[in-house]
């Protein structure tokens, strides 16, 4: 399963130079303008921050229905829908940078409240 993938099981770790058609294809669409840049810092590295940051998605996710109304509206619109923080701030008639703010804030919430049922089961 490609969710599964990491490039330390990845035969060919040592010799590529840049992330193959399996880290491509489990990159979120809207972080595939990022890929470039990506490249440039190295394979294992680029690869390592695109799983990390889908399971962090993830993450995030389960817990999304904790936060409250405003936040949760904003997060969505940003992780659900793949808006620019511009277009949510023109939809929801906001400033950007208190969609910016907004979306930190549902971020920050939903680790910490990951981090705490974490702590809880061990």
């Amino acid at each position: 399963m490609l969710s599964d993938f990491t490039c330390d099981r990845c035969a060919l770790r040592d010799v590529c130079a840049a992330p193959c058609a399996a880290v491509e294809s489990i990159l979120p669409s809207e972080e595939q303008g990022l890929l470039h840049a990506l490249r440039l810092k190295g394979a294992l590295q680029a690869a390592y921050r695109i799983v990390h940051g889908k399971r962090t998605t993830h993450l995030m996710l389960d817990y999304r229905d904790q936060l409250p109304t405003r936040l949760r509206a904003v997060f969505d619109l940003v992780y659900n829908d793949a808006l620019t923080q511009e277009q949510v701030a023109q939809r929801l008639g906001l400033h950007r940078q208190t969609v910016a703010r907004q979306v930190h804030a549902a971020e920050t919430m939903l680790l910490m409240l990951a981090r705490q049922d974490m702590r809880r089961m061990n």
